[in-house]
């Protein structure tokens, strides 16, 4: 592959993760922040007063400027960088490889640590220290790489017709994801939150990131 080709994906995927990043820093703006707030009003026992204004603008626009460089983070290093060097063995055809590698990122940077580790309101204290946290989030996600990597290989290997491949190669990725599970420790939480509100917020956490790796990946696709 030229310098060229290699400055071409670096310059699609920037462009992607821009756009994938400013609609994702609106969702954390407009859902999550007023989410997080609501959460905090029962770990402090009373509803947020007008003093709090000031300090809800700033959380705002910090939430809305980290998502947007989270998003570009993400086009440069996953579409940019990421799609460059593995443009020839992902199994599939042009049209949506775009959307495989968002769903391997989805997979890698969320989707298997939060099977183990997933995201809490504040508020919530957990079972494990944060250092275990952090511990089996880092070891989730290397174990979620190679559910990809086997699943892609898989998909790639087999002589059956395109869906049947793909169906082998997701089964293979998510039998490593399963086996990765049965190893982790169980993480419980508890807290003043009410249960309703945290499971809110994880769902909400999840659709935010399905989102934000459909838009990198459908953006990244109409590009090419």
């Amino acid at each position: 592959m030229s310098l060229s080709a290699a400055r071409g994906s670096l310059r699609r995927g920037t462009l992607a993760g821009a756009i994938g990043g400013t609609v994702f820093g609106l969702f954390l703006a407009t859902v999550v922040t007023p989410l997080i707030a609501h959460a905090e009003t029962f770990e402090a026992g009373h509803e947020h007063g007008s003093g709090h204004a000031l300090s809800g603008l700033v959380t705002t626009l910090v939430s809305t400027l980290g998502g947007m460089l989270f998003g570009l983070l993400l086009g440069v290093v996953v579409f940019g960088a990421g799609y460059y060097l593995l443009e020839p063995v992902l199994p599939s055809p042009a049209r949506i490889q775009s959307y495989l590698l968002g769903c391997f990122g989805f997979v890698i940077v969320s989707g298997a640590p939060w099977l183990v580790v997933p995201p809490q309101p504040p508020g919530m204290t957990a079972s494990l220290s944060t250092g275990a946290r952090i511990g089996w989030y880092v070891v989730m996600m290397g174990i979620g790489a190679l559910a990809c990597a086997i699943g892609a290989m898989v998909a790639r290997q087999i002589d059956r017709s395109r869906l049947q491949r793909y169906a082998l190669g997701a089964l293979a990725g998510v039998s490593i994801l399963g086996a990765g599970v049965v190893l982790a420790p169980t993480v419980s939480v508890s807290g003043p939150i009410p249960q309703s509100v945290a499971h809110g917020f994880r769902w909400v956490s999840i659709g935010g990131q399905l989102g934000l790796w459909f838009v990198l990946a459908s953006v990244h696709a109409w590009l090419g």
